[in-house]
């Protein structure tokens, strides 16, 4: 009931897109997708959850550092919102 978790849960999905595969196990991304993402050559498939996040090869390896350097931090943020 929270307007800004309302909001972010929005936002976070918002261009989400659900995909199919091909016959010989491909998906298509739009271009749309493959723009936003900045995708060029190389990817990253993350698991997250329920879901899977594709991420250019570069911006992942960007992300990944940022959040390396602050996991504990981060860890001890959300401990109590983690479910068992």
């Amino acid at each position: 009931t929270n307007k800004d978790v309302r909001m972010f849960s929005r936002m976070l999905s918002a261009n989400s897109q659900e995909c199919s595969f091909d016959s010989l196990g491909r998906i298509q991304l739009s271009g749309f997708m493959i723009k936003d993402a900045a995708l060029k050559k190389a990817c990253m498939i993350i698991g997250a959850t329920d879901h899977v996040e594709i991420w250019s090869e570069e911006r992942w390896y960007s992300y990944e550092d940022v959040a390396n350097s602050n996991f504990e931090e981060a860890a001890e943020s959300v401990t109590g919102m983690l479910q068992p």
